[in-house]
């Protein structure tokens, strides 16, 4: 690697290890394979050793995974759920086992082998052994609320098995995964209901795991291997062993395949064993993780920025082939993102036959100068689509590749700003769009229009009752043409009817979040709503006010100005206003900060306010509410029957006020309506 690196070449390997990041964890659509994305995060901690004063807070090597989706309710961890250091080649394993084996003072230290699962991780939390909350490991302080998903895999105890007194609390920490014999079956699936499939098994687990609708999630052949305890209040466990044991015994499901080892040869040993099976058993494994044993050695060690230094994950290397690039294709994806595909000339690696693979964005075809007909190296790391490395020979005279100015759907104008390496389409009448659009739209975080999900989404899109989404809203002047659809009566065209009309009279930001721009979440959109009181003062806003919005930026604000000057869009929002959908920020009071870096958990019911009415002026004054208990809450405000939080709370030492004390904590405050 040059040793001489620019601080901007640094940041922007930040921004692409986040991009990755983000994609894989919260789009559920890897950009990378885990090969490149591991030589990239090595690359830069070298830089980060090298040149120390670079390091910022935008650094990858700072946190484990992407901040959780918001079209969950966010859960925190009552204790970090760590990332694991890769070893990629042989020289770095034996570098780690003899440095720990020095540290401890322990030639022969011993140590334990696991398959490394290609899944989601999650944690899952006990209340006097009911399963009481689930959640993916997120940012490691902050994951996803999953907790009525999980409880549809059948492998997870809703109630631990024991003989003696089950501990208050007990966090289990798995592995949620795919069965390789179910993954080609839903990806036919999927192609026949006209969605894009899942690149891989661990692609397949974390969208299905990630289903908005927990019914949906129970249709797919979801497993979970449990690996580790969190937070516990257990005690005479003394080695990783006794630990897998123990979660056996409550009804856990562990990994049968296991090798203890006490020296680095024995670890080479249960390495190839473990390879030799990888083909022969029904879920996708990507390494080996090798763990030291000993608890006590464990707290020893401790953790290092995102790593425990008593674990590392040996990675198995990809496997790779030539073949004929034949033509690249472009998709177009829910959001209006133009993303390219290689069709290659079959060829098979690591015993599969590979027809198409990755070619992530437009940036990288010009990195790689691919053309069509070009000769090419293909690698393929565990059960993901493959990607192209590089180009090996090419015939003289073959033209470069233009990325397309122009929707190949549409035909509308594709938008690709100079920090950004996603090209897009931003018309939201895009057919290619629309389906997956109409789905956000009615998804309960958004305009919340119950019984509209993915199916009926599909089924009124194709039929062309829907074609945009101000349809939506005349509906009822299609009765007849509904009750011909299939399973579609009466009572859930009223239901449908129903909460149609309560939609019109959500939240501002809501609206917006709704729309499905580019880059918006839910928190981006409440910045929107805050700053303008209407789509009127939006729409004629310069540039510069949404760039200059805090927590925005330049990529995200710009894409936000383009969107509102497209004339669909505008046509949309016009018709929205007209339907009667409310398009005005009824917040009339700007926040305010006494309550600033202050977490509560509200819990139990209240007699003198109703917890929405408590969380609205929380977050008025500055506050933060959350959903779960964890050792970042500040106060637990307890009602009536308050369950589970309270006892997480007092294990916790966390302070717990009435809600008396908490009206009087207000008022200590001059906190008022």
């Amino acid at each position: 690697m040059n040793k001489n690196i620019s601080k901007s070449e640094y940041i922007n390997l930040c921004k692409e290890i986040n991009h990755a990041n983000y994609m894989y964890y919260v789009q559920s659509n890897p950009i990378m394979s885990d090969f490149e994305f591991d030589s990239k995060f090595r690359e830069l901690q070298i830089i980060e050793n090298n040149y120390p004063k670079f390091k910022n807070s935008l650094s990858p090597s700072l946190r484990v995974g992407s901040p959780p989706s918001k079209e969950f309710s966010q859960i925190q961890h009552i204790k970090p759920m760590t990332s694991l250091a890769n070893a990629l080649n042989k020289d770095e394993l034996i570098n780690w086992y003899e440095k720990t084996s020095e540290l401890l003072n322990n030639k022969n230290l011993e140590v334990i082998c696991e398959l490394k699962i290609d899944g989601l991780a999650v944690s899952l939390v006990y209340i006097n052994g009911i399963l009481d909350r689930a959640g993916t490991r997120g940012d490691g302080a902050i994951g996803e609320d999953i907790t009525n998903n999980i409880r549809t895999i059948k492998t997870v105890p809703l109630e631990l098995k024991y003989d003696t007194q089950i501990p208050n609390l007990i966090e289990l920490r798995g592995e949620v995964f795919f069965p390789k014999n179910q993954f080609h079956k839903i990806n036919d699936e999927r192609i026949q209901s006209g969605l894009e499939p899942y690149v891989s098994t661990r692609n397949s687990a974390s969208g299905s795991l990630r289903q908005l609708d927990s019914s949906e999630t129970a249709k797919r052949p979801l497993d979970i291997f449990f690996y580790s305890l969190g937070e516990s209040s257990i005690k005479n466990l003394y080695t990783h062993n006794e630990t897998l044991q123990k979660i056996q015994s409550f009804g856990g499901k562990i990994n049968s395949w296991t090798r203890n080892a006490s020296n680095i040869n024995q670890i080479f040993d249960a390495i190839k064993d473990a390879g030799n099976i990888r083909s022969k058993i029904n879920y996708e494994i990507d390494g080996v993780v090798i763990k030291v044993n000993n608890l006590e050695f464990q707290n020893y060690l401790g953790i290092s920025g995102r790593d425990p230094r008593w674990a590392i994950a040996y990675k198995f290397p990809p496997e790779k082939n030539i073949t004929i690039l034949k033509k690249i294709h472009i998709n177009v994806g829910r959001t209006g993102a133009l993303t390219p595909w290689a069709e290659l000339k079959p060829v098979i690696i690591g015993g599969v036959t590979i027809k198409k693979a990755t070619l992530h964005n437009s940036d990288e075809i010009k990195r790689k100068d691919l053309r069509e007909g070009d000769k090419v190296i293909v690698q393929r790391a565990g059960d993901v689509i493959p990607q192209v490395v590089g180009v090996v020979e090419r015939k003289i005279n073959l033209p470069k590749f233009e990325f397309p100015k122009y929707c190949p759907d549409c035909n509308s104008d594709v938008v690709k700003l100079d920090k950004d390496a996603i090209s897009r389409c931003i018309n939201i009448k895009c057919p290619t769009q629309f389906e997956r659009l109409l789905q956000h739209y009615a998804s309960k975080t958004a305009m919340n229009i119950e019984t509209l999900g993915e199916s009926l989404s599909q089924t009124l899109s194709r039929s062309g009752l829907i074609k945009n989404l101000s349809d939506i809203y005349l509906l009822d002047q299609k009765v007849q043409e509904l009750l011909a659809l299939e399973n579609m009566g009466s009572k859930k065209i009223d239901n449908l009817f129903k909460s149609i009309e309560e939609s019109k009279n959500r939240d501002f930001f809501r609206l917006i979040f709704a729309l499905g721009i580019p880059n918006i979440g839910i928190e981006t959109a409440k910045w929107v709503a805050n700053k303008f009181n209407n789509f009127s003062e939006i729409t004629s806003a310069p540039l510069e006010e949404f760039t200059n919005i805090k927590g925005i930026g330049e990529i995200t604000g710009t894409i936000i100005f383009r969107w509102f000057r497209v004339e669909e869009n505008l046509k949309l929002i016009n018709n929205l206003q007209s339907l009667g959908i409310n398009s005005e920020n009824n917040l009339k009071n700007e926040k305010t900060f006494e309550l600033e870096n202050l977490t509560f958990v509200i819990t139990g019911r209240l007699n003198n306010i109703t917890r929405i009415k408590a969380k609205n002026i929380i977050e008025k004054f500055g506050g933060q509410t959350s959903n779960s208990v964890s050792k970042n809450t500040n106060f637990l405000v307890s009602g009536k029957d308050p369950g589970s939080k309270l006892t997480i709370a007092r294990t916790l030492n966390i302070p717990i006020l009435s809600e008396q004390e908490f009206l009087q904590f207000l008022d200590d405050h001059h906190i008022k309506e």
